[in-house]
């Protein structure tokens, strides 16, 4: 199991990322979602096995 995380997203793909725009893709029944990865800051590596990603994360990201 990864770990969740933000680390490098402005120059790679993220575990972050990739939950937010899934989200944002499946909410709207589209095809695909787009997503400023400069919108998202952290910069965090999350605990491993975590299985929740809370709104105070969002917020926090």
């Amino acid at each position: 199991e990864e770990s969740m995380s933000s680390v490098n997203i402005r120059l790679q793909q993220t575990s972050v990322g990739t939950l937010l725009v899934s989200a944002l893709r499946d909410s709207f029944l589209s095809d695909c979602a787009i997503f400023n990865a400069g919108g998202i800051r952290a910069n965090k590596l999350y605990d491993k096995g975590r299985s929740v990603f809370t709104y105070a994360d969002l917020e926090n990201e």
